[in-house]
């Protein structure tokens, strides 16, 4: 999960053990209501942590109307690190691309990591696409 000031958050399914992408990347905005505050209910196994802030908010369901959703839970499991602060930088481009026939715009977005590697996100410019990720090593 990142955050980023003003932009809000960025919830992404990735499974580092295997090297892929497991669900769909999904975007949060900062103004998300909290009904709740579940933290309380959650201790971690040995080894794992769990999400606080913001970030432990989206990952209980404590922004959900209803109690019990655990949408990013099952999706993220437990932190494998404490939460840190970083100077993200970031830079958005459009590519036309083409694919058959006809062109396509994809949007290109480029993260870095607290650890220096690079995060691409990309997705087509069409109704109802989803984004897919990338993790670059420096």
């Amino acid at each position: 999960m990142l955050w980023r000031p003003g932009k809000g958050y960025v919830i992404l399914p990735y499974n580092p053990s295997t090297g892929f992408q497991q669900g769909i990347v999904q975007y949060w905005q900062d103004d998300f209501t909290v009904y709740r505050d579940t933290s309380s209910q959650y201790s971690p196994p040995p080894g794992l942590f769990a999400p606080i802030s913001g970030f432990g908010y989206l990952w209980r369901g404590d922004m959900f109307e209803e109690e019990g959703n655990l949408l990013f839970q099952q999706i993220l499991g437990w932190a494998t690190a404490p939460e840190v602060g970083y100077q993200i930088t970031e830079q958005v481009g459009i590519k036309t691309e083409k694919q058959g026939d006809r062109l396509v715009g994809i949007q290109y977005q480029y993260l870095t990591l607290p650890d220096g590697r690079l995060l691409q996100l990309s997705r087509l410019l069409a109704p109802n696409q989803f984004t897919s990720l990338n993790i670059i090593e420096q």
